[in-house]
């Protein structure tokens, strides 16, 4: 069980700008969310992945990985990703706009 002193949310039907503010708020996020990962590595934060499947494994920069039975013993070595928020960012605006070209034909 979560100790009551610890932040938790859920991103089911949250706006995404509240999901980001509550990611950014912690200096460590501990999550079971392929994009709540993603989100808090573009944020700088140090991260705790527990997973459920396969898919977070293919993170650019792996996340440290836990189980929900002992992601607390893991959190004074939870990884925080290289800087990558304006690589990304780069990233998605070039696949903007190869996408509307094409779109646009």
């Amino acid at each position: 069980e979560i100790s009551a002193n610890i932040p938790t949310m859920t991103n089911a039907l949250r706006p995404p700008k509240e999901v980001i503010d509550f990611i950014a708020s912690g200096e460590i996020v501990v999550t079971s969310s392929y994009h709540g990962v993603y989100w808090a590595q573009l944020l700088g934060r140090r991260v705790i992945c527990i997973p459920y499947n396969d898919k977070f494994e293919t993170f650019q920069h792996r996340p440290t990985m836990a189980f929900f039975d002992d992601w607390e013993e893991k959190l004074s070595s939870a990884s925080r990703a290289p800087p990558m928020l304006e690589e990304y960012r780069k990233l998605n605006y070039a696949f903007a706009k190869h996408v509307m070209e094409i779109w646009n034909g």
